[in-house]
């Protein structure tokens, strides 16, 4: 009698270029989940729609992209130091490089920012708003992100790639989607 069970992945060796796929995917998806909520509630506040509304795609890039480098820096940390692989050592060191990142990039950047960079006006607008629950947020999808990509490892990747290409096509008509 077979059971199923959630198969958790190994996404932690650095040099694995097959791991790229399911981690790009997952962070996709989450931050697909995150603009579906932000689009249709408010529970993220109003300024993650003005982020959407005045950067587009231009913000989704920069979502996904600042998790995904955090996901590399996370590997390479594993692969330099040569971690044993585990779902929670992993994640764990993830929110750790999260929560730096997140700490540094208002320090240097957003708390004495003083115009001339729309992005940045705009992440002082969003932490004004939300304060600390950002860091909440962020480590929520560092989490989904890491979850699904140990996931999406374990499927086909001509699943993984299809759901790509999907996910992509989706993202821009929620992105331009007005708050409801």
């Amino acid at each position: 009698m077979s059971q199923n069970v959630l198969v958790v992945q190994n996404i932690s060796d650095f040099k694995n270029n097959n791991d790229l796929l399911p981690i790009f995917l997952a962070v996709l998806i989450i931050d697909f989940i995150v603009i579906l909520i932000a689009k249709h509630t408010t529970f993220f506040g109003k300024q993650i729609n003005v982020w959407y509304d005045k950067l587009g795609m231009t913000a989704v890039l920069l979502d996904v992209f600042i998790i995904v480098i955090g996901l590399l820096i996370t590997r390479f940390i594993f692969t330099y130091f040569n971690l044993t692989f585990s779902a929670i050592k992993f994640i764990i060191v993830a929110l750790i490089v999260q929560v730096v990142h997140d700490f540094g990039l208002y320090k240097l950047f957003i708390e004495n920012h003083r115009g001339g960079n729309l992005i940045l006006e705009i992440y002082k607008d969003y932490a004004k708003e939300n304060g600390a629950k950002i860091i909440l947020a962020d480590s929520m999808m560092v989490i989904g992100s890491c979850l699904l990509a140990m996931y999406l490892k374990s499927i086909p990747i001509y699943i993984n790639t299809t759901l790509l290409i999907f996910i992509i096509y989706l993202i821009p008509y929620y992105v331009l989607l007005r708050k409801v």
